[in-house]
């Protein structure tokens, strides 16, 4: 991956991609409604597994998040098997413009998004 000294994305290759996962295996403990995913730069970002991209602007994508849990992966089983499941936020970018890349990500849960610090 062409990253930039701060680890953005700089560059992908034709049908490459990056994924990320935030919220992952939180069993519920996590807010569901609608995050604000806010960026710089120029790029295409998607979201997965139990969020679901609702509305799109330069800069800003609307998120609703339903987080799930599967009794089974939860860490007080003996014998757990971790990431056993698909939950939390799938977070892929799928294009990035070179002369100005995606950057400062930022995911506002909800509630937050009039009172967050830019």
């Amino acid at each position: 991956i062409n990253e930039s000294a701060d680890g953005y994305v700089r560059s992908l290759k034709q049908d490459q991609a990056v994924i990320t996962l935030a919220l992952r295996d939180v069993c519920l403990h996590a807010p569901k409604g609608r995050y604000v995913v806010t960026y710089d730069g120029d790029g295409e970002i998607d979201f997965g597994m139990d969020a679901t991209p609702v509305a799109f602007q330069k800069g800003r994508i609307d998120v609703d998040f339903e987080p799930t849990c599967r009794r089974e992966c939860w860490f007080d089983r003996a014998g757990w098997l971790p990431y056993c499941s698909d939950n939390g936020i799938g977070i892929t970018i799928r294009r990035v413009n070179p002369a100005n890349p995606l950057r400062n990500v930022r995911i506002i849960m909800p509630g937050f998004f009039a009172t967050h610090e830019v």
